[in-house]
Order: structure tokens, then sequence, then C-alpha cells
């Protein structure tokens, strides 16, 4: 998933900490969504579930 964060980084070309991120953790996949102020959806990285610790 680290390198989805870089690849998304890069495309922005902003730094990831100045936008909002919510994480979604289901059975089977970990997604990360990150908005601007604007509530607009700016990005995704998602990697497979590998552990049960939440």
């Amino acid at each position: 998933m680290s390198e989805q964060f870089a690849a998304l980084q890069a495309h922005l070309g902003r730094d990831l900490d100045e936008l909002h991120a919510i994480a979604l953790t289901s059975r089977y996949r970990n997604i990360v969504l990150f908005f601007d102020d604007n509530a607009r959806l700016q990005g995704t990285a998602s990697a497979p579930f590998k552990t049960g610790d939440v």
C-alpha cells in the first residue's frame, strides 16, 4: 500500500498530510480514501487484508 501512497502523492503533486484520510477495513481489503478541504475525493489506496488485527 505504501507504493500506492507514493504514486498518489506524485500524481497529485502535494503531500498526503494536506488531505483528509478515511480508512475502511473489510474482511478482504483495506482501503484509504483521500479527500481535499472541499470534500472532493482526490484518490484511493487499497491492499488485501492480511491479518485479523485492526
